[in-house]
């Protein structure tokens, strides 16, 4: 996905890059082959979620999580082992995939996505050598790349693209396009030998090497992670299209053809789960979230309708319901129009009805959200929109100042509300007024006093 606005997009990319660069640079390649010790497995090992299916091998995580202490030094030794031999067992790269439908009736293969169970030892191995591996690859990791990082998901990606969008859009008399791509099977078709060369042109030790891109079957966490990074665009996944936005009317847009076929143009577009359309009013996201909410609020009358206690029924509406009502709410919550936040307020009133008990409204819930994802983002120097906010900040107090908006569009996103909202949650130097649920603490550091 890139932004048509070029001279934009090169100077963010690049200054990210050289920004990326100089907090993390090159390191040189280490002398003695990395170790695991047996703490570092065992404290893998008790991280296992106990719900997950076996793998080939039959060894469920429970059983796994149950004897962490028992099993820490011989994994220990098989672990490093692997690692100085560049070998593993045939069993641990063995997979089960199991198909699972993404349609209620499909038709042909592609309507299947494959799941694979692997050994759960060896995705403690993978962790473990992912966490050496990264700060060995991350000086030249694409500072755009949201995909397999820490402290960053769906929603810093969609508000880093908004961000940029409604700041073009500021400038008055201008329009954007915004091409997405959808790469099939992107993960799935990596080269284990081109990802082992790349890794060993960036300087990572030759024990990681072999575990990255050798003994690892294309398509996994240590793969993905670093093969994506050659693209200075952000992006996510074999359909292309235009999307067109336009302050005041639609523009006139010429075709833009790939091997002779033009570029179907759109007004409205499925980006990780949200629908944007041309106006940025949400209109479209709220109909297909208004839906989306009154079919599972039929589940849960009828959970109510055998009796489940008011427990259970809380817990059913919070992971099944507001998961779906209030997904991704940072991007939107604020630049929602008052008659669809009204629509989804209506949905967990009835929700509220039925569950017996008063539930958040979505302004409330949303504000919380931002404000915590605003010192989340503060507290991640390597967050695309870390240095946006941080030259906002006071040199007279701890305030951050307000962005320079002439539109309401710009002045309800999430930048300049987050900022708002954190002005406002000010009780004090150093001490912010968060709710009872929030833990987040505000230091000088995040401004780099």
């Amino acid at each position: 996905m890139a932004i048509t606005n070029n001279e934009v997009t090169t100077t963010s990319v690049n200054s990210h890059q050289t920004h990326r660069s100089q907090m993390h640079p090159s390191p040189s390649p280490p002398l003695t082959p990395p170790i695991i010790t047996k703490d570092q497995v065992r404290a893998q090992l008790k991280k296992l979620r106990i719900n997950k299916a076996a793998g080939p091998d039959r060894l469920c995580p429970r059983l796994l999580k149950a004897c962490a202490a028992e099993l820490g030094e011989p994994l220990k030794h098989i672990f490093n082992l692997s690692l100085r031999l560049g070998q593993v067992p045939s069993l641990w790269k063995t997979s089960c995939l199991t198909p699972v439908p993404k349609k209620p009736h499909p038709s042909e293969l592609n309507d299947y996505r494959p799941v694979a169970l692997t050994s759960h030892v060896m995705k403690t191995m993978e962790r473990l050598v992912l966490g050496m591996l990264r700060p060995q690859v991350r000086h030249a990791l694409d500072p755009l790349q949201f995909a397999y990082q820490e402290k960053v998901d769906v929603d810093d990606a969609i508000t880093y693209l908004l961000h940029r969008t409604h700041s073009h859009l500021d400038k008055g008399k201008s329009a954007v396009r915004i091409m997405f791509f959808d790469f099939s099977s992107a993960f799935n078709t990596i080269q284990p030998l081109r990802l082992g060369y790349k890794l060993l042109q960036m300087g990572v030790d030759a024990h990681l090497e072999r575990a990255g891109g050798g003994v690892q079957e294309p398509g996994g966490g240590l793969c993905a992670m670093v093969q994506t990074q050659s693209s200075s665009t952000q992006h996510f996944k074999d359909q292309r299209r235009w999307w067109w936005i336009s302050v005041r009317s639609k523009p006139t847009l010429l075709p833009v053809p790939i091997n002779g076929v033009n570029v179907e143009v759109v007004s409205t577009y499925k980006y990780l789960g949200l629908h944007l359309d041309n106006k940025l009013d949400w209109s479209a996201n709220t109909d297909a979230l208004y839906k989306k909410g009154q079919r599972r609020l039929y589940f849960l009358r009828r959970l109510r309708s055998f009796n489940v206690c008011s427990k259970l029924l809380r817990m059913f509406y919070q992971s099944v319901v507001a998961s779906v009502l209030f997904y991704a709410v940072v991007c939107w919550g604020g630049s929602t129009k008052k008659k669809d936040a009204g629509r989804i307020d209506r949905l967990v009133r009835k929700a509220g009805s039925v569950v017996g008990a008063e539930l958040e409204c979505i302004t409330s819930l949303s504000d919380k959200r931002t404000l915590n994802k605003l010192i989340n983002i503060l507290d991640n120097e390597c967050h695309p929109l870390h240095s946006t906010i941080v030259k906002q900040k006071s040199l007279i107090s701890w305030r951050l100042r307000s962005l320079p908006c002439t539109t309401d569009r710009l002045r309800k996103s999430f930048v300049p509300r987050a900022i708002e909202l954190f002005n406002a949650s000010l009780k004090g130097r150093g001490e912010i007024d968060f709710s009872a649920q929030s833990v987040c603490l505000f230091t000088p550091s995040m401004f780099g006093y």
